[in-house]
């Protein structure tokens, strides 16, 4: 389940012990995600698909909690046609946001009913604590079809669009035991400058943080990376679905630069990263410049620009070495490399795995220059890349140079690449440069790559791209999924928000 659309059960002190509320909530089916039949086409990147319950089940157990239900309602009254229109919902159809009063008179054409049989509710998100941990300041919406069950709404859950707005999901679960616990600029700082906060130790983040003018050395140089070549970040950070703002590093001449620098042996995880401005000299990352032997990445993103001055610079990592993998995760950064290897993801990936991953944005390079990986000489599966690729030589819209190294042996499978391709020699819509290495079941739009040839991979026209028989030997009942002749295949577990189209 993907980092942004998990809740957590809590205890209370009075009413319903843990046990009773588990067993209600199994009734109810809540935190189970589904996909409504018939209005996935029209709802999906509003996230309707949120929670099922049967609407009596979910009354009779607000009353037995409060011992009534005039003055504490967990679902309020129907709402006017003037509520719903203040509620918004992305219309894939129209490429546009709508609101719910259209989105009920989709649903009655689709179920053969009158509108005035949707009848959309109100959840009160705050009633609903003792159920489900939610944000206080959310609300949420629900509307009942005429087989009487219940979907609720949450506009809180949709996703921002690059750059722009809050996207906090956190908290996506409390501080275990021995976790070290992170609130501020201050406190990440300290991560192993600090003797209560070493290299070696597990981290959660329990608030949003802006690092909006944090400098570090107070040089203008801006936020100094955890972990360096000489004492690497080996513990476990857990982002816990909150966002970390507007990081700032400004090192020409310095490698290593990311909000991590050098990452040994470590876990990282949900940790979302928006608008990031990050320059360094090699193995520069918005998230991490460097993460080598076991070191693995999920649930991660950023948004913003990296700009790398020799080799190894990625929208996410620069530099992977013999990792456990980077796994449903993305990047809609800008990126500007070097001399070598840029990608829009990642700029090396070397003896790892890189799984359930896409980036959009733009990538420019000179060589091994890729819209996801600039360099692999590893293992890519399930990902894709719709980013716009300019380099000189070796430029591939998903990867720049496909080949084998001492440690490791290259592959790309069930992936794509969409974005618009421009290099002086070795250019390909798919792959640049490949040498022996295996690409498998994947593909590229010649349309919009503006490329016929690639150096791995079959051409496609968009028209074929949008058609799932194109994409054979794929799994569209677990990883992918795809509207029909509207949208290229994108992931389950790391959905882009809009579908790529």
């Amino acid at each position: 389940m993907s980092l942004f659309y998990r809740r957590l059960f809590r205890g209370r002190s009075s009413g319903f012990t843990l046990v009773e509320l588990i067993a209600v909530l199994a009734v109810l089916a809540v935190l189970v995600l589904i996909a409504v039949p018939g209005y996935v086409g029209f709802t999906r990147r509003a996230y309707l698909v949120r929670l099922q319950a049967d609407g009596r089940l979910l009354y009779e157990a607000s009353i037995r909690y409060y011992g009534h239900h005039d003055d504490w309602p967990v679902i309020r009254p129907a709402l006017s046609d003037e509520e719903l229109a203040g509620v918004r919902v992305f219309d894939l159809k129209l490429m546009s946001w709508g609101d719910l009063s259209e989105l009920r008179a989709y649903i009655a054409e689709k179920e053969g009913k009158d509108p005035s049989e949707i009848n959309f509710y109100r959840l009160d998100g705050e009633k609903l604590e003792p159920y489900i941990l939610v944000r206080s300041s959310l609300d949420n919406y629900v509307f009942r079809n005429p087989a009487g069950e219940l979907y609720i709404l949450d506009p809180y859950s949709m996703p921002s669009s690059a750059g722009g707005g809050s996207s906090s999901r956190g908290p996506l679960r409390e501080p275990a035991e021995g976790e070290i616990v992170i609130r501020t600029a201050e406190e990440l700082a300290k991560i192993g400058r600090d003797p209560s906060y070493p290299y070696n130790g597990s981290y959660i983040l329990m608030s949003d943080i802006d690092l909006e003018g944090f400098d570090y050395y107070g040089d203008g140089t801006g936020w100094a990376p955890i972990g360096s070549d000489s004492k690497s970040f080996t513990g476990t950070f857990d982002g816990n679905g909150f966002v970390i703002r507007n990081l700032y590093i400004n090192r020409p001449g310095v490698s290593y630069q990311g909000l991590f620098g050098f990452v040994y042996g470590a876990s990282i995880s949900n940790v979302a990263l928006e608008s990031v401005n990050v320059t360094g000299y090699s193995n520069t990352g918005g998230l991490a410049g460097y993460i080598r032997n076991g070191s693995t990445i999920a649930n991660s993103y950023s948004t913003g620009s990296v700009t790398g001055k020799w080799m190894n610079t990625g929208g996410l990592v620069g530099y992977t070495y013999r990792h456990d993998g980077i796994i449903d995760s993305f990047s809609t950064c800008s990126v500007t490399g070097g001399t070598y290897s840029t990608g829009g993801l990642l700029g090396r990936n070397e003896s790892g795995w890189v799984t359930r991953c896409y980036s959009t944005g733009s990538v420019t390079g000179n060589a091994h220059v890729g819209g996801l990986v600039g360099l692999n000489l590893s293992k890519i599966i399930d990902s894709y890349s719709t980013a716009s690729v300019t380099g000189n030589t070796r430029v591939g819209g998903l990867v720049g140079s496909n080949t084998d190294s001492e440690v490791s042996w290259a592959m790309i499978t069930r992936s794509y690449s969409t974005g618009s391709v421009s290099g002086t020699s070795y250019a390909g819509g798919l792959v640049g440069y490949n040498v022996g290495s295996r690409v498998t079941a994947s593909y590229w739009d010649t349309i919009t790559s503006g490329l016929t040839t690639s150096a791995g991979g079959t051409g496609r026209t968009t028209a074929e791209m949008k058609q799932q028989s194109t994409f054979v030997d794929w799994d569209f009942d677990t990883v992918w999924q795809i509207d029909e002749g509207e949208t290229y295949p994108y992931l389950r577990s790391n959905p882009q928000s809009p579908p790529p189209m």
